[in-house]
């Protein structure tokens, strides 16, 4: 990748909304360890499984969050892609951007994962310092992210990962 072209910008700059979810907590919920066709990923902190820690029943569940966001857990930094509708446990923030998708999402993930480091307890990665963040992307000529060219990469990514040498 030609990193000529790439530019360091203000996080802000290129999402839509940046919100606190409605937080459940697991004493509310009827979770269990796997997904039915009656159930809805339960997103928190936690470093596994994708930031889901359990499934619960949805039995008219208020605070159901829309897929295809990114999620940070804002106190531990844990930040992930969410695809499907999801509920939040405490401290969730969600970030949503019309350029975002499965491609393209996974690719901010990874830059946000590389500057988590400069958070933890003691200055959490919370709403003005996510959106504080400064993140390199590749720009087209309109000076814009280059949202397509970032979706072709990561698609190239999830091939190669799957080839068998």
């Amino acid at each position: 990748m030609n990193k000529t072209n790439w530019k360091e910008i203000e996080f802000s700059s290129i999402i839509d909304r940046i919100y606190k979810a409605k937080a459940h907590t697991k004493e509310e919920l009827e979770l269990l360890d796997y997904s039915t066709s009656d159930t809805i990923p339960f997103v928190t902190r936690t470093e596994l499984n994708n930031c889901v820690d359990g499934f619960a029943i949805n039995n008219g569940l208020e605070g159901i969050e829309e897929g295809n966001a990114i999620i940070i857990g804002d106190t531990t930094s844990t930040i992930s892609y969410q695809k499907e509708q999801f509920i939040a446990g405490d401290h969730i923030v969600v970030i949503r951007a019309d350029w975002i998708n499965e491609f393209t999402a996974l690719f901010i993930v990874t830059l946000l994962n590389m500057e988590r480091y400069r958070y933890s307890y003691a200055s959490a990665f919370v709403v003005d310092s996510i959106k504080k963040t400064k993140i390199r992307l590749p720009i087209g000529d309109d000076q814009k992210p280059h949202w397509d060219f970032i979706e072709e990469f990561m698609k190239l990514v999830n091939i190669s990962k799957n080839l068998i040498f």
